[in-house]
């Protein structure tokens, strides 16, 4: 029997996805101004991807809802289109 859809765990896993993403972002931009990550320290680093974040939250958790429908855990709950009788569709 498989395991219920877990609301909890897909909104925890969108936005570790969305921060994973902000840091990505202020990572790559660091190093686009040709500095090093170890000039910053890791709280830092973190404090640029809050503000990232927070600067772009609707795009980043737009595409943490995609990438997360992806992942093995989540996609087999994912439908591709609603069939009849569906109680309710996921969120895409």
């Amino acid at each position: 029997m498989p395991k219920p859809f877990d609301e909890q765990r897909f909104h925890s896993a969108v936005i570790t996805r969305a921060l994973q993403i902000s840091k990505g972002a202020v990572i790559a931009h660091i190093r686009a101004e040709g500095r090093k990550l170890s000039q910053y320290s890791c709280g830092e680093i973190n404090e640029m991807r809050e503000l990232y974040f927070k600067r772009n939250m609707e795009e980043l958790v737009t595409r943490a809802i995609q990438d997360c429908w992806r992942f093995p855990m989540f996609a087999r709950y994912r439908q591709t289109q609603t069939q009849p009788g569906s109680q309710r569709a996921p969120v895409q």
